[in-house]
């Protein structure tokens, strides 16, 4: 939630229609008239169409003002609307200023597969004890992680925000928006989405890199250590690296005084060591399949098999007709 006056001022804007109430309030943002919310701001952007050929179609599904480049025409008397000199930027600024009044701790989750479930899946974790803000959908880039602190209130207690990642510095500045304390790169498979943007996929996993090195000091990267390529970042890490299927690994990380070359660099390093052997079979044992396979017969269309009361009974055939 912000007002007025906190549009105003970190945007440098104007109010060129509408009347000005001092303190009024608004909730969320949106750049898509479809889906605008009763009381948050409209953010009229150019893209493949042009967001000021909707500012009155937002207005009548309830938006409380609108951001715009130019004038509009054909609007209600009373819609508020704000000028500046670019939306998209005007929708950073505030961004980071409400940032900057609710410094609460915040997770990042990228990769370039499972951001979504596993950005869903910590919220809801951190929900049973904290009133967590998170991204909505898939809101992941230059708009839709501005548009997820808009969404910031007070009660907030820790931030779970999904980062994208189009082309190279784009997660770093995202991340300096984010500022995430804990940082967890999910998986970046032999060719990603949106490999057509980006040379190569170690130009991939460099992009996804800057997470890491956008954690603070006392920051956390967690890594799947099941994905060669995610774990393969592991020497940019200060903490340990764990398996999406394993236990924690604290044995990739050695005593500093154990680590070659100068301090300062064994500060900010670890070493990658292979997983333990626990570890490496930890994904075996969790398999859904039977021990044997063999001694589980595969039910015919015209038969069912009816799973035994203790394992010293086989499996029994009922006929199904």
């Amino acid at each position: 939630m912000f007002t007025l006056d906190d549009l105003l001022d970190a945007t440098g804007g104007r109010v060129i229609h509408g009347a000005i109430q001092q303190g009024r309030a608004f909730v969320g943002g949106a750049f898509d008239s479809r889906v605008a919310e009763p009381g948050s701001v409209f953010f009229a952007l150019r893209g493949e169409r042009d967001g000021h050929d909707f500012v009155a179609d937002a207005f009548a599904r309830g938006v409380a003002a609108a951001v715009v480049e130019r004038s509009v025409e054909g609007l209600p008397e009373a819609a508020l609307v704000v000028q500046v000199p670019e939306p998209l930027q005007a929708l950073r600024r505030l961004a980071e200023a409400l940032r900057d009044a609710h410094p609460i701790p915040a997770v990042g989750i990228t990769g370039n597969v499972g951001k979504t479930t596993t950005k869903e899946a910590t919220a809801a974790a951190l929900g049973a004890r904290y009133r967590v803000l998170r991204s909505a959908a898939s809101f992941n880039n230059e708009i839709g992680v501005p548009l997820t602190f808009l969404a910031i209130e007070a009660s907030h207690e820790v931030a779970v925000v999904e980062i994208g990642f189009y082309v190279p510095g784009e997660i770093a500045d995202l991340c300096s928006l984010v500022r995430p304390r804990i940082g967890v790169i999910t998986a970046i498979p032999e060719r990603p989405v949106h490999f057509s943007r980006t040379p190569s996929v170690e130009a991939i996993a460099a992009g996804k890199a800057e997470l890491i090195a956008s954690l603070p000091a006392d920051g956390l990267a967690l890594l799947n250590a099941d994905d060669p390529r995610v774990r393969s970042l592991a020497p940019g890490t200060k903490r340990a690296s764990c398996s999406m299927a394993s236990p924690p690994m604290p044995s990739f990380a050695r005593p500093t005084s154990e680590r070659p070359g100068s301090t300062a660099c064994a500060s900010s390093r670890v070493a990658a060591r292979r997983p333990p052997t626990c570890a490496r079979r930890s994904r075996a044992a969790i398999s859904l399949r039977p021990r044997s396979p063999r001694s589980v017969p595969r039910p015919s269309s015209a038969s069912l098999w009816t799973r035994p009361r203790s394992r010293s009974r086989r499996w029994t055939r009922r006929r199904t007709g």
